[in-house]
Formats: structure tokens, C-alpha cells, sequence
């Protein structure tokens, strides 16, 4: 939500979109993980779209470094610290809750844009379900 108010939106697409690499390689050489000969061609062809993106952005500002190494080191910790269930993300969003709350509440400019309008309101509301959804379905995936 605030990428794409204050400017970054793009920014941060491309940050999302280089985020599979950056977890492939965090897999490599912080787990030692192998690539399978479908895999390695997956990602090679990812690194080529990846390459094309950044040409045709031609910039490669911090929301993107943010988001491509932030939550690749997110998932790590999880891992390492034996926190990746579905228990510790609700907790993980408990908190993402609390931190949103305040700077909802904290400058009063949000409260007035939710109540004036409704329908963003119910968007901001389907947005942070979808995302709890989403983070919920990775965290049952994760392997025990």
C-alpha cells in the first residue's frame, strides 16, 4: 500500500518479481541446497527476465533491494529458528498488526481517507486478508 502512493509501486514489483532468485541462492549457499537440471533451467530463464526487467527500468532503487533481500532473510530466520508453522506466522501477523495500527492511527490522514470512502476501506481490508491467506499458504508448504 505504500509503495505505489509515494512513488515506488514499480519499484516494488521488481522487487517481488527478483525475490525467487534471491531465495534460490539463500538456498544454495545457506542450506546447501542442490538444483534439480528443470530447476536450474527455470531459474536460468528467470535471470534472463530478471536482466531484461532491470534494463527496461534502467534503475534499481532501495525498495527493490528491500523487498528482494528482506524477505528472502525473513524466510531464512524462520527457518533457522525452527519458527516456520502456521502458529508463528498468525504471530508474525499479530505483530504486522499492531505496527499497521499505529501509523493508521498515529497522523489521523488514513482514518479520515477510510471513512470518507468505503469502498477503500473494504480494498484495504480484502488486501490485508489475501496477504494473511497468502503468507498462511506458505508456511504449510514450508517442509516440517
Amino acid at each position: 500500500m505504500w509503495a505505489p502512493v509515494n512513488g515506488y509501486g514499480l519499484a516494488v514489483s521488481l522487487g517481488y518479481f527478483i525475490i525467487p532468485i534471491t531465495m534460490v541462492i539463500i538456498g544454495r549457499l545457506a542450506f546447501q541446497e542442490r538444483l534439480t537440471p528443470h530447476q536450474k533451467v527455470a531459474c536460468l530463464f528467470a535471470l534472463i527476465a530478471i536482466i531484461n526487467l532491470l534494463i527496461v527500468s534502467q534503475s534499481f532503487l532501495w525498495p527493490v533491494w528491500v523487498v528482494c533481500i528482506g524477505y528472502p532473510i525473513y524466510f531464512w530466520l524462520r527457518k533457522k529458528t525452527n519458527t516456520n508453522n502456521i502458529g508463528c506466522t498468525w504471530i508474525d501477523m499479530l505483530l504486522s498488526l499492531l505496527i499497521a495500527c499505529y501509523f493508521i492511527f498515529a497522523n489521523g490522514q488514513v482514518v479520515t481517507e477510510l471513512t470518507v470512502n468505503l469502498t477503500l476501506l473494504y480494498l484495504v481490508i480484502g488486501l490485508g486478508g489475501i496477504s494473511a491467506l497468502a503468507l498462511s499458504f506458505q508456511s504449510l508448504s514450508a517442509p516440517i
